[in-house]
């Protein structure tokens, strides 16, 4: 079987408002999130089987090392699970329960993650809110145990972004601002950037890019940047010379001469909706459209040109959910996001109790409160209109008895 993941750097996302998939072939995947199960494909998304996971919350990041062994990750009640495989997916064994977020390997020893470290308290005349702000972990032995790394004003900044180009050479964004370590972590440095950035994309550790309300390239490390196009594209794949990029997790985007220019690929034909892209190659990609609880599968053969329906997966009820029994908090990544100017926020309470969602900018002020009212338990939705904001980075924070969860979102206009 052909092996995919040929690149040795490493970025750890923040999970957008689709599942988690993942390829290493043009057969062989898997995709997570969907009524809380692991499914599997051997036939390029035409017919899925179930993992034998139990108990998952919500899937985070899945990579496979090579064609047998690979790492599956969840969260859920309170807990940040990581599972291994040594067998192509046939069984999965827990090996930590702390292991940060969104962990990503370089190998089968060696990985990074984002780990939670003290809380921060923000008082306010009519309230005092708690913050939790994050390190850079690395283990060393499979992700058995992770060790902290130390960068700049670790307690009181936000880690949201990272992505490892060798063992010594590390980026990450905190607080919408750039920051290189050339030591290992030992030792971080600013990087001056023209634009606030929300998310970055590297082909080799001098060329790469960064984008909020716009997309800027630099060939230098990060000394000098150059806009490249005046839409906020989000990168989804990248090679030597040929990269796809996504706006709004809509419209997809090419290059063919490193990002240097872009152009605009219709393929789908229901592209008004809302696609999530995966490609192995300048040439194979799948786009996934996740809607009414049914994930549909296109592929593409011809570079993004034109797609093919080749599979979905029904979104089918566990008994709990048939029973419409809820058993865990959980706060939703909003969607759309980014978003202009609105987007909806959803949110699951177990049981009947006070709760409250309020908006923070990245400063940590608050700026608006979206719900405060005693609620039964269910499923909810609730939107949030930015029309009166500027765009930049927005947190929205969950209280619901001792639950308490923060997330980001973008708003860009």
């Amino acid at each position: 079987m052909k092996f995919l993941y040929t690149i040795i750097f490493l970025l750890v996302i923040i999970t957008n408002s689709f599942p988690q998939f993942y390829f290493i072939s043009e057969d062989v995947g898997w995709f997570g999130n969907l009524s809380k199960q692991l499914y599997k494909t051997t036939d390029g998304c035409k017919t899925w089987s179930i993992q034998n996971i139990d108990s998952i919350s919500f899937s985070r990041v899945i990579q496979f090392m090579d064609d047998s062994s690979g790492f599956f990750h969840t969260t859920g009640k309170g807990y940040s699970n990581l599972y291994k495989t040594t067998n192509q997916g046939n069984n999965w064994e827990l090996i930590n329960r702390k292991s940060g977020f969104y962990p990503r390997f370089l190998d089968k020893y060696n990985g990074y993650s984002i780990g939670s470290s003290d809380s921060f308290y923000l008082e306010s005349s009519t309230s005092t809110d708690t913050f939790w702000y994050q390190r850079l972990l690395k283990t060393t032995n499979g992700g058995i145990t992770w060790d902290s790394l130390s960068f700049i004003d670790a307690d009181k900044n936000h880690v949201i972004r990272v992505w490892v180009h060798s063992a010594t050479i590390i980026n990450l964004v905190m607080n919408a601002s750039l920051y290189k370590t050339t030591n290992a972590g030992q030792s971080w440095f600013k990087q001056t950037t023209p634009i606030k950035v929300a998310n970055f994309w590297y082909i080799d550790s001098l060329e790469g890019f960064i984008w909020l309300h716009s997309l800027y390239k630099t060939t230098d490390g990060g000394i000098t940047w150059s806009e490249k196009n005046s839409n906020a594209l989000k990168i989804v794949f990248s090679d030597s010379t040929t990269l796809f990029g996504s706006l709004y997790n809509t419209y997809l985007f090419k290059s063919t001469n490193r990002g240097e220019t872009w152009f605009e690929l219709r393929g789908i034909e229901t592209s008004d909706e809302t696609y999530n892209y995966y490609f192995l190659n300048k040439d194979f990609g799948f786009a996934i459209q996740y809607s009414g609880g049914i994930a549909k599968f296109y592929r593409t053969t011809d570079g993004g040109y034109t797609w093919t329906f080749v599979g979905s997966i029904p979104n089918t009820a566990t008994n709990q959910e048939e029973n419409n029994i809820l058993y865990y908090f959980s706060l939703e990544q909003n969607y759309p996001n980014p978003f202009n100017p609105s987007t909806k926020i959803n949110y699951t309470l177990p049981k009947q109790g006070l709760v409250t969602i309020k908006v923070y900018d990245v400063l940590g002020k608050e700026i608006m409160q979206l719900v405060n009212e005693e609620k039964p338990s269910g499923e909810y939705e609730v939107e949030f209109d930015g029309s009166s904001l500027s765009s930049g980075i927005y947190y929205y924070k969950i209280q619901a008895g001792e639950f308490v969860q923060t997330k980001k979102m973008v708003l860009m206009k």
